[in-house]
């Protein structure tokens, strides 16, 4: 019975040097760098599939003369039939905006349309 307590003991004070080592050496620091870059990728991501559907809405232009109604009417092959998704795996926001332009948008990191944190692009 002594020796599992030593075991208990010896185990919390090897967890607690762990966490005051990683704090320490900087690992809060790490985390947060490493959540900023996995956030820019997100980003990236976003932006690499607006101008895949632009593409695709230009190509679709040439065929059928006219802007599609929304991205339901886009035929996309299956490698980037994730393109129509922003790098949250939200649904990109097609708008038509007047004279043969449209408007890409995502809704961003919180999801919701119309704050400062989306990510727009005119076409």
């Amino acid at each position: 019975m002594k020796f599992r307590g030593l075991l208990v003991i010896l185990l919390m004070v090897a967890v607690i040097w762990a966490v005051m080592h990683i704090l320490k050496v900087g690992g809060t620091a790490k985390i947060k760098k490493d959540v900023e870059t996995f956030s820019r990728a997100k980003v990236m991501l976003t932006e690499t599939n607006f101008k895949t559907l632009s593409r695709a809405v230009s190509n679709y232009v040439a065929t059928q003369g006219e802007l599609p109604a929304g991205l339901e009417d886009l035929s996309m092959s299956l490698p980037i039939t994730t393109g129509k998704q922003d790098g949250w795996g939200r649904v990109i926001r097609y708008e038509q905006t007047g004279g043969g332009a449209f408007l890409l948008t995502s809704a961003g990191p919180d999801g919701r349309f119309g704050t400062k944190d989306d990510i727009a692009k005119n076409y």
